[in-house]
């Protein structure tokens, strides 16, 4: 799954913006943590297929997902 594949789901721009700053930490520091994730998604991603999705995009671009740093 690629960048535009994401874009195109039925998330809203500001949940869009909140995954971009995902990818950014995650490019930096060469992998973001499960906390990170929860702290910078808004309390509207509350479905889990939401959250899949999210995880499954940062996976697919080879980020790494640490349960701590």
């Amino acid at each position: 799954m690629n960048k535009t594949n994401f874009k195109t789901t039925s998330f809203s721009q500001q949940h869009q913006q909140k995954v971009d700053e995902l990818v950014s930490i995650a490019k930096e520091q060469g992998y973001i943590t499960y906390e990170e994730i929860n702290e910078i998604l808004p309390m509207t991603f509350d479905s889990p297929d939401q959250i899949d999705q999210v995880l499954i995009f940062l996976r697919g671009m080879d980020l790494q997902i640490l349960n701590q740093s």
